[in-house]
Protein backbone atom coordinates (compact mmCIF):
# COMPACT_ATOMS: atom_id res chain seq x y z
CA UNK A 1 0.00 0.00 0.00
CA UNK A 2 2.82 2.11 -0.25
CA UNK A 3 3.61 3.60 -3.48
CA UNK A 4 6.54 5.00 -5.00
CA UNK A 5 5.10 8.29 -5.28
CA UNK A 6 5.61 7.80 -0.73
CA UNK A 7 8.97 6.45 -0.12
CA UNK A 8 11.46 7.52 -2.79
CA UNK A 9 12.58 11.08 -4.73
CA UNK A 10 11.40 11.92 -8.18
CA UNK A 11 14.68 10.48 -9.73
CA UNK A 12 15.17 7.23 -8.09
CA UNK A 13 11.09 6.47 -8.37
CA UNK A 14 11.76 6.54 -12.20
CA UNK A 15 15.11 5.10 -12.24
CA UNK A 16 13.11 2.05 -10.52
CA UNK A 17 10.15 2.40 -12.65
CA UNK A 18 12.28 1.77 -15.56
CA UNK A 19 14.05 -1.25 -13.78
CA UNK A 20 10.54 -2.51 -13.03
CA UNK A 21 8.93 -2.17 -16.73
CA UNK A 22 11.64 -3.89 -18.28
CA UNK A 23 11.60 -6.99 -15.82
CA UNK A 24 7.82 -6.95 -16.25
CA UNK A 25 6.33 -10.40 -18.34
CA UNK A 26 5.96 -8.93 -21.69
CA UNK A 27 2.29 -9.73 -21.48
CA UNK A 28 1.46 -7.99 -18.16
CA UNK A 29 -1.34 -5.66 -17.54
CA UNK A 30 -0.68 -1.97 -17.89
CA UNK A 31 -3.24 0.68 -15.57
CA UNK A 32 -3.59 3.65 -18.47
CA UNK A 33 -5.10 6.78 -16.77
CA UNK A 34 -4.82 9.90 -19.48
CA UNK A 35 -6.00 12.42 -16.78
CA UNK A 36 -4.23 11.87 -13.03
CA UNK A 37 -5.81 15.09 -11.72
CA UNK A 38 -8.88 17.43 -12.18
CA UNK A 39 -10.17 20.73 -10.63
CA UNK A 40 -13.84 20.72 -9.82
CA UNK A 41 -13.59 24.55 -9.18
CA UNK A 42 -15.84 25.60 -6.36
CA UNK A 43 -17.73 23.28 -3.86
CA UNK A 44 -20.13 24.58 -1.50
CA UNK A 45 -20.90 22.64 1.42
CA UNK A 46 -25.35 23.03 0.70
CA UNK A 47 -24.60 21.47 -2.57
CA UNK A 48 -24.29 18.30 -0.79
CA UNK A 49 -21.63 15.68 -2.52
CA UNK A 50 -20.06 16.00 -5.73
CA UNK A 51 -18.75 13.46 -8.26
CA UNK A 52 -16.46 13.43 -11.44
CA UNK A 53 -15.42 10.30 -13.34
CA UNK A 54 -12.01 9.47 -14.55
CA UNK A 55 -11.91 7.04 -17.80
CA UNK A 56 -9.13 4.26 -17.32
CA UNK A 57 -8.19 1.45 -19.14
CA UNK A 58 -6.11 -1.98 -19.26
CA UNK A 59 -3.57 -1.43 -22.36
CA UNK A 60 -1.42 -4.25 -21.57
CA UNK A 61 -2.05 -7.93 -22.65
CA UNK A 62 -3.36 -9.56 -19.36
CA UNK A 63 -6.38 -8.60 -16.93
CA UNK A 64 -5.97 -6.23 -14.87
CA UNK A 65 -7.01 -6.92 -11.62
CA UNK A 66 -7.71 -4.66 -9.04
CA UNK A 67 -8.49 -5.18 -5.34
CA UNK A 68 -8.32 -1.80 -3.65
CA UNK A 69 -8.71 1.76 -3.61
CA UNK A 70 -8.39 4.10 -1.17
CA UNK A 71 -8.49 7.83 -0.61
CA UNK A 72 -6.57 10.48 1.82
CA UNK A 73 -9.22 11.48 3.21
CA UNK A 74 -12.92 10.06 4.95
CA UNK A 75 -14.86 12.76 2.65
CA UNK A 76 -13.79 11.40 -0.20
CA UNK A 77 -14.69 7.94 -1.54
CA UNK A 78 -14.51 6.47 -5.01
CA UNK A 79 -15.74 2.89 -7.01
CA UNK A 80 -14.99 1.33 -10.26
CA UNK A 81 -18.38 0.87 -13.11
CA UNK A 82 -17.17 -1.49 -15.55
CA UNK A 83 -19.42 -3.23 -18.11
CA UNK A 84 -22.75 -1.35 -16.36
CA UNK A 85 -21.84 -2.46 -13.13
CA UNK A 86 -20.84 -0.62 -10.26
CA UNK A 87 -18.33 -1.99 -7.47
CA UNK A 88 -18.24 -0.91 -4.12
CA UNK A 89 -17.13 2.19 -2.37
CA UNK A 90 -13.98 2.19 -0.81
CA UNK A 91 -12.58 5.24 0.97
CA UNK A 92 -9.84 6.12 3.75
CA UNK A 93 -9.49 3.39 6.01
CA UNK A 94 -10.17 4.17 10.04
CA UNK A 95 -12.29 6.84 11.23
CA UNK A 96 -15.50 4.37 11.64
CA UNK A 97 -15.06 3.16 7.65
CA UNK A 98 -14.15 -0.01 6.57
CA UNK A 99 -13.67 -1.03 2.95
CA UNK A 100 -14.69 -4.42 1.02
CA UNK A 101 -12.14 -7.08 1.66
CA UNK A 102 -13.28 -9.54 -0.48
CA UNK A 103 -13.66 -7.65 -3.25
CA UNK A 104 -11.92 -7.38 -7.37
CA UNK A 105 -13.05 -6.36 -10.22
CA UNK A 106 -11.03 -7.90 -13.72
CA UNK A 107 -10.16 -5.49 -16.92
CA UNK A 108 -9.57 -7.40 -20.14
CA UNK A 109 -7.05 -6.34 -22.41
CA UNK A 110 -8.31 -2.86 -24.19
CA UNK A 111 -11.28 -2.84 -22.17
CA UNK A 112 -11.94 0.66 -20.57
CA UNK A 113 -13.36 1.56 -17.05
CA UNK A 114 -14.52 4.26 -15.15
CA UNK A 115 -13.57 5.84 -11.22
CA UNK A 116 -16.30 7.99 -10.04
CA UNK A 117 -14.73 9.79 -7.34
CA UNK A 118 -17.23 11.66 -4.28
CA UNK A 119 -16.35 14.33 -2.43
CA UNK A 120 -18.85 15.45 0.84
CA UNK A 121 -18.22 18.78 1.78
CA UNK A 122 -19.92 18.29 4.91
CA UNK A 123 -17.93 15.86 6.68
CA UNK A 124 -15.90 18.72 7.03
CA UNK A 125 -18.25 21.69 7.75
CA UNK A 126 -15.84 24.15 8.90
CA UNK A 127 -13.30 24.23 6.21
CA UNK A 128 -13.60 27.22 3.84
CA UNK A 129 -10.56 27.19 1.28
CA UNK A 130 -8.36 24.92 -0.64
CA UNK A 131 -8.96 21.58 -0.91
CA UNK A 132 -6.33 18.38 -2.35
CA UNK A 133 -7.14 14.44 -2.26
CA UNK A 134 -6.07 11.97 -3.80
CA UNK A 135 -7.51 8.43 -4.38
CA UNK A 136 -5.20 5.25 -5.12
CA UNK A 137 -5.84 2.31 -7.39
CA UNK A 138 -3.73 -1.10 -6.24
CA UNK A 139 -3.85 -3.28 -9.01
CA UNK A 140 -2.03 -6.35 -10.66
CA UNK A 141 0.28 -3.84 -12.61
CA UNK A 142 3.92 -4.85 -12.59
CA UNK A 143 4.87 -1.48 -12.75
CA UNK A 144 2.49 1.01 -11.66
CA UNK A 145 0.50 -1.37 -8.59
CA UNK A 146 -0.99 1.81 -7.11
CA UNK A 147 -2.37 4.63 -9.32
CA UNK A 148 -3.19 7.90 -8.12
CA UNK A 149 -5.70 10.51 -9.19
CA UNK A 150 -5.96 13.79 -7.43
CA UNK A 151 -9.19 16.58 -7.16
CA UNK A 152 -8.97 19.69 -6.00
CA UNK A 153 -11.53 22.18 -5.25
CA UNK A 154 -11.84 25.32 -3.20
CA UNK A 155 -14.44 24.73 -0.69
CA UNK A 156 -16.84 27.44 0.35
CA UNK A 157 -19.76 27.66 3.26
Amino acid sequence: EFGLDRLIDDEDRLALKQKLADLAPADAPRIEIKETSRDLGTVNQKQGVVTTDFEFGNSGESDLIINKLSSSCGCTSANIIYEGKVGPKFSMEGHGQQNPTDWEISISPGDKAILRIYYDPRVHPDLVGAVTRTVSILSNDPVEFEKQVTITLEQTK
